[in-house]
């Protein structure tokens, strides 16, 4: 898609991390977004990475009834989750996103298909 709209594999290659960085920074992986300030709260919401982190994390962890080796710990103590659901808590994450995850990352997907196929459409018509 970004080759067909920047009109070179080279040029689109410069200026993919621009626009990828800011997305997979935001996304939930690299700073909880629990602590994100709210002017970057919007970054996370066009970022394909955060809804497939967080539906990553909802299909692994909200099956976990229990974590092993917190017994050490006393059991008010932060540093341990024990169960799957705290895990998904700390996160910022709800077990009800995984399916309209899914269903905007299949979107977000079509939605590049089709800027893709207008920006190649465009390319063409202009080189006849």
């Amino acid at each position: 898609m970004m080759a067909c709209i920047f009109g070179t594999v080279g040029i689109a290659i410069n200026v993919m991390p621009v626009l990828v960085i800011p997305l997979m920074a935001f996304a939930g992986f690299y700073i909880n977004i629990n602590t994100l300030p709210v002017y970057f709260l919007p970054l996370r919401y066009i970022s394909y990475f955060a809804y497939g982190f967080e539906a990553l994390a909802v299909n692994e962890w909200s099956r976990i009834d229990e974590i092993g080796g917190c017994s050490k710990l006393p059991k008010n103590s932060s540093l341990c989750l024990s169960t799957g659901h705290e895990v998904l808590e700390s996160l910022g994450f709800k077990e009800s996103n995984l399916w309209p995850n899914i269903i905007i990352l299949f979107s977000m997907i079509l939605i590049f298909r089709i800027i893709a196929f207008i920006a190649l459409w465009i390319r063409v018509e202009t080189k006849k």
